[in-house]
């Protein structure tokens, strides 16, 4: 049997078929929880207004301010002082080096050590060939500094299958 609700005054709230008390316990169970988030809701007020009326609420303000830590590094052109968003290696050969100079700058409010990293080498083995290194691994810009470093590619003189190649150069400032 299926209940339903009723809301006609003359008849009992759960009816089915025009006939009364003929509901499952799905119905009256529906009635019991409608019954009891009421009652709840009706304890909650009563609690709100008492508390309210009865003067125990008090409060004092405080004003916050305070600082957020920002981490932050910017890769300029050493020349113009603009940004640099990928780095030229050129041609170069089994066994060679290449060095390109940048600017790396703190945009942060403390102190930031720098390293750098390199990943998604396409193709993956010209990681095996090829390497990417600076010389200011571990060094600390003081907030909003600046320091020259200077990136060194350097090519396995054993370097086989490799013609194109791209990485991604990553410059991480920890805090």
């Amino acid at each position: 049997m299926k209940c339903s609700l009723l809301h006609y005054p003359s008849q009992d709230l759960l009816s089915y078929g025009g006939k009364r008390g003929n509901c499952t316990n799905g119905g009256e169970n529906i009635i019991k929880k409608l019954i009891v988030v009421l009652a709840v809701a009706v304890v909650l007020t009563i609690s709100a207004a008492l508390v309210a009326e009865s003067g125990l609420i008090s409060s004092f303000t405080l004003s916050s301010r305070g600082q957020l830590k920002t981490i932050g590094v910017v890769v300029l052109n050493l020349t113009n002082r603009e940004l640099i968003t990928s780095l030229n290696w050129g041609m170069l050969e089994p066994g060679e080096t290449q060095n390109i100079q940048v600017l790396v700058k703190s945009d942060s409010n403390t102190n930031v050590s720098l390293s750098l990293v390199t990943q998604n080498w396409m193709p993956a083995s010209a990681s095996l060939y090829l390497a990417i290194s600076w010389d200011v691994e571990n060094a600390v810009l003081e907030p909003y500094a600046s320091v020259v470093a200077t990136l060194t590619l350097t090519v396995s003189p054993s370097t086989s299958g490799v013609t194109n190649w791209i990485c991604d150069t990553i410059i991480i400032g920890r805090g």
